[in-house]
């Protein structure tokens, strides 16, 4: 996995980021909240993406109604 610098500070993250937004539901809109990947499979594609050195995940309170946060959080 290759890492980049933020700016001109020590924090390294991962160039390639894993987008979150299909946790909980597609997006942010509420007629698609439970669709998209359940907990358990959120769970299995993060620690996939630990295991791969994948430290940078895009996410957003909407996601999901929240969900996604969620997911992430714990």
């Amino acid at each position: 996995m290759q890492y980049q610098k933020i700016g001109h500070t020590d924090i390294e993250i991962s160039r390639v980021i894993l987008g979150c937004g299909n946790f909980g539901g597609i997006g942010s809109a509420p007629l698609f909240f439970n669709q998209g990947e359940n907990e358990e499979q959120a769970y299995e594609i993060l620690d996939a993406a630990v295991r791969l050195g994948i430290t940078t995940f895009d996410t957003a309170d909407a996601y999901g109604g929240g969900r996604s946060e969620l997911y992430i959080g714990n």
